[in-house]
């Protein structure tokens, strides 16, 4: 009752101005009603059986639809599918109207889907995406097709791309958006074998372009089925293999390969064949194994515990006892606390790894040397049989690898068998002696 009296008081406010002043103005002051934009009625109704029509479709609204839009078009704020034709979009008041070349056909199955970008005329803008299904023949099955795709190299979520549900033979398409999370869903998909293609259709012109990330997944779909796919990775096409551009040496028996390419790290390496040899005709060196980057790092051993940090730790005999496991017959009361916290310490009582999420593709494997290399040699890496993330195989290449120069031994500091260093009474050549301070006059 409260916002339908706001809105009589802003209606009798404009008629007002309107009568009073020949250029309106929108109300000044007062509550602004905030009601999301809502479609209340459509034409032909949501999912109704109808004939073949060449009228437009209406889609009326609560509240009179702003010509301002939060991003985009009104024209690609409105997804028609299949598109058999020229879409063309109008705004008229409270309502929109869809009207396609050549009408809506028969014996198809239509979804027209409004995206959240319009709003009305006080800026309250849609919650969803609202979506209407109609159909000129085929019953609706029951089914439901959804899914989430995510980038293929950050694994994040991807956002407002589109779907498309292809038959192969068949030109026009089902299509669906994605919401901001990433998911889309087709419900009622007609029984068939399916090509789902998902792709970020950054120039809005309803195709997968060579620039824009994406996948594709084959789905057959019966009646009853609930299909949810969550192996979508979008990635940018690539038609050529991974090539190799970097060779450096992180230590005497590994070298870190690099790739103009991301590489799987889930991939197995069996095929990858690799050989580092003298440039200058000289032998080659074993290769005792290929990694991926993350495994070679997992190998690394861990940093040792800083002294430092050791000599400032307190010797408090009561951080001693917290750092110590305790047996299972002393009680918490036998320290001084609660006795109610007095129970047995499990075996095996450390801490699980918190999860650090799945692994990102990387460009870097690491090949590890049965012999050390040489400082100061140059060798030549040949890398054949790698395989890119978008499973193009055939990569690799040759590069040279220049091996450092060992560093210099450090001289260690000269200091006298007594540990302080001020003890030093060593005279230099040519140095007078020292007065004696230890007689009594």
């Amino acid at each position: 009752m409260i916002v339908r009296g706001i809105r009589l008081l802003l209606r009798a406010g404009l008629a007002t101005g309107i009568a009073a002043c020949a250029r309106p103005q929108a109300p000044q002051g007062g509550v602004l009603p905030e009601v999301p934009l809502r479609a209340v009625e459509t034409r032909p109704a949501h999912l109704s059986i109808v004939a073949p029509f060449d009228d437009p479709v209406e889609i009326r609204f609560a509240q009179v639809v702003s010509e301002r839009l939060t991003q985009g078009s009104l024209a690609d704020a409105v997804v028609v599918s299949p598109r058999t034709g020229e879409v063309l979009v109008e705004r008229s008041g409270d309502r929109i109207t869809v009207s396609m070349e050549g009408g809506f056909r028969d014996g198809t199955l239509y979804r027209i889907t409004v995206l959240p970008w319009l709003q009305d005329r006080y800026q309250n803008t849609m919650e969803f995406p609202f979506d209407l299904l109609f159909s000129t023949g085929p019953d609706f099955e029951p089914n439901l097709v959804a899914g989430l795709a995510s980038d293929g190299l950050t694994f994040e979520p991807v956002g407002e791309y589109r779907v498309d549900a292809r038959v192969e033979g068949r030109e026009e398409h089902l299509s669906a958006l994605a919401d901001t999370a990433g998911i889309f869903s087709f419900p009622f998909l007609p029984s068939d074998a399916y090509t789902l293609v998902a792709y970020e259709d950054t120039n809005r012109d309803g195709e997968p372009g060579f620039n824009e990330i994406q996948d594709s997944v084959r789905v057959s779909v019966a009646p009853g089925d609930t299909l949810v796919l969550a192996d979508f990775l979008l990635l940018e096409p690539d038609s050529t293999a991974a090539v190799l551009t970097e060779a450096t040496a992180v230590d005497s028996v590994a070298v870190r390969l690099t790739f103009d390419d991301y590489l799987d790290p889930e991939a197995p390496l069996d095929g990858v064949e690799a050989t580092v040899t003298v440039a200058e005709g000289g032998g080659a060196l074993d290769i005792a194994e290929v990694l991926h980057l993350v495994e070679w790092e997992a190998r690394e051993p861990a940093a040792p515990p800083d002294s430092a940090a050791q000599q400032d730790a307190p010797s408090d005999s009561t951080a001693v006892q917290d750092a110590v496991p305790l047996p299972d017959s002393v009680a918490a009361e036998d320290l001084g606390g609660d006795p109610a916290a007095d129970q047995a310490v499990p075996p095996d009582s450390a801490v699980a790894p918190a999860d650090e999420g799945p692994t990102l593709p990387a460009r870097e494997l690491v090949l590890l040397l049965s012999a050390a290399l040489v400082p100061e040699e140059i060798y030549e890496v040949d890398v054949g049989g790698v395989t890119n993330v978008n499973d193009l195989s055939g990569g690799g290449g040759v590069v040279e690898l220049s091996v450092p120069a060992a560093p210099p031994p450090s001289d260690p500091p000269s200091v006298p068998p007594s540990g302080d260093p001020a003890a030093d009474t060593t005279a230099a050549p040519g140095a007078a002696a020292p007065p004696d301070t230890a007689a009594v006059p």
